[in-house]
């Protein structure tokens, strides 16, 4: 009976002292450079830990929402095509299209698989 009393009274000394602490790190004004961000993660995170728990929390779109979304406002598809030609110092050169190609440089231009 002694252990388990001992073992209830650690429980609840250890909760005051969480509790307190997260308390002060919420509530109290830290002006140390070390230590406000250290404030700003804390708060943070304990925003979002608690937001788990909400059960009124706006959901986010999923994965295949927002790909389904973009998809749809997407004006044009991408060319796949891309080129590559060598300019005249030698230097090798890539372009999405022909006509991104200088004028003197297209003849030798050639699409890339």
């Amino acid at each position: 009976m002694f252990r388990l009393a001992r073992w209830l009274l650690w429980l609840v000394i250890s909760i005051v002292i969480i509790g307190g602490a997260d308390q002060a790190l919420i509530r109290m004004p830290i002006t140390v450079p070390v230590l406000s961000p250290l404030q700003n993660f804390y708060i943070d995170f304990r925003g979002r830990l608690f937001g788990l728990i909400a059960t009124e929390q706006p959901q986010a779109p999923s994965i295949e929402q927002v790909i389904d979304t973009n998809s749809e406002t997407a004006s044009t598809p991408v060319s796949a095509q891309r080129y590559v030609y060598v300019d005249d110092s030698g230097t090798l050169q890539f372009a999405d299209n022909l006509n991104a190609i200088p004028q003197a440089y297209r003849k030798n231009a050639q699409p890339m698989d």
